[in-house]
């Protein structure tokens, strides 16, 4: 809602740059307060789910932020606190995040400044760009399964 409103106020450039500014600092400042806060801290807040992400974070760190980024489906807040408490190195961390939020924020923002006329084509090329951004990820998932099966 915060990343629309921030086009709608700014328009798609100085609200995309505003957007990816806040994005940075706040995932930032959750992966660090998890990460000195400690374990005991965020995992009363997440309920167990951090082992899972743990055990490939050091290796494959950037990958794992990047492809649940893009595919949006994972909150983002609670992402933020487990991967402090993982082996994920911040900078993998945080190229992954700003990279991997580029296409929905771009296409949110896009939305918000063109928000003033549903009816126009740039308002539909928005709602395209945020479907495509979704979609991707999700079709990429389903093709890997495939190749995964075939093997």
């Amino acid at each position: 809602f915060m990343v629309v409103l921030s086009g709608r106020l700014f328009g798609p450039l100085l609200g995309f740059i505003y957007s990816m500014i806040s994005v940075f600092t706040s995932a930032s400042l959750a992966y660090f307060i998890s990460r000195y806060l400690g374990k005991d801290f965020v995992e009363k807040l997440l309920r167990g789910k951090i082992q899972q992400l743990d055990e490939k974070a050091e290796t494959h760190g950037f990958k794992i932020v990047l492809v649940m980024r893009l595919s949006s489906v994972f909150p983002f807040d609670v992402f933020n606190y487990a991967l402090g408490l993982t082996k994920v190195k911040y900078k993998d961390f945080i190229l992954g995040t700003i990279i991997g939020i580029i296409p929905e924020t771009f296409s949110l923002t896009f939305m918000g400044s063109s928000l003033h006329s549903p009816k126009s084509g740039k308002f539909f090329i928005a709602v395209a760009m945020l479907l495509l951004t979704m979609g991707v990820p999700l079709i990429y998932k389903k093709l890997k399964k495939k190749k995964e099966e075939k093997k």
